[in-house]
């Protein structure tokens, strides 16, 4: 559902907040504390072969905003 969800919005960064409200279905993701959006995100890198903070990964984690797919063109 992630990677859909950023497939659907190449190179647009998109909050950890929206993802906890549109993939977890939290209705208010800022009284939440979980770090559930950043272990997938993890995971995700992992299982795309890249490593966690690669810079050259296509998912870039944009600090203080939330993630955004990159693709090479």
């Amino acid at each position: 559902d992630i990677l859909a969800r950023f497939a659907g919005e190449v190179g647009r960064i998109v909050s950890r907040r929206r993802l906890l409200q549109e993939i977890w279905g939290y209705p208010d993701p800022d009284r939440v504390e979980t770090r559930s959006v950043d272990m997938q995100i993890a995971k995700l890198r992992k299982k795309l072969g890249f490593a966690a903070q690669d810079a050259g990964g296509p998912i870039q984690t944009v600090r203080g905003a939330g993630y955004r797919l990159v693709l090479d063109e």
